[in-house]
């Protein structure tokens, strides 16, 4: 199994999730631009089933996700993803291991266990 590499300014909910899909052997890859008509991308796709995983740094005081224009081109974003077909699954810095509990809704058979 090839080793991951996982940059160190990556938030730590980030850089768990990307462990479990790899440990998983779950296909991602990371800053997936999923339109031709924007530079939307998402934080980490999972192209066979048109999910991607989104991270909301709501917590820093200097995010984007805060203000009400940064907020508005997300929803943008999120909306042309979801008319494009994909699932977007969003997560915070205190919800994000319920990717766990929600990718193994998506994939249960790639997910093993109880």
């Amino acid at each position: 199994m090839p080793k991951i590499k996982i940059p160190r300014n990556k938030p730590k909910a980030l850089q768990e999730i990307e462990m479990f899909l790899f440990v998983n052997r779950i296909k991602y890859v990371t800053e997936h631009k999923f339109s031709e008509e924007r530079k939307f991308r998402f934080d980490l796709a999972i192209q066979d089933i048109m999910v991607g995983v989104e991270y909301e740094g709501v917590f820093s005081t200097n995010s984007r996700h805060t203000n009400v224009l940064g907020y508005s081109k997300d929803t943008t974003k999120y909306n042309l993803a979801t008319c494009l077909g994909w699932k977007v699954l969003r997560y915070t810095a205190t919800n994000y291991t319920e990717f766990y509990i929600d990718i193994k809704k998506l994939i249960p058979e790639k997910v093993d266990w109880k």
